[in-house]
């Protein structure tokens, strides 16, 4: 169970991560808050997943541990 949480802890901080890149870059490009805040809202469950994968991918490496 500790295992489990850790890797939601460790794939909730990278979609974090990258949802913050997003908003910085989506606001560069002259979109609105709104805009951005619906575009963020969208790609949750798909951020999620590829983050889910890629933490899959670095444990099978040895990448982390």
């Amino acid at each position: 169970m500790v295992k489990y949480m850790e890797k939601i802890n460790v794939v909730n901080l990278m979609v974090e991560s990258m949802n913050v890149d997003n908003r910085v870059l989506a606001e560069k490009a002259g979109m609105s808050a709104e805009e951005i805040d619906s575009s963020v809202a969208q790609s949750q469950q798909t951020l999620s997943f590829m983050m889910d994968n890629i933490y899959d991918k670095l444990k099978k490496e040895n990448v982390i541990a």
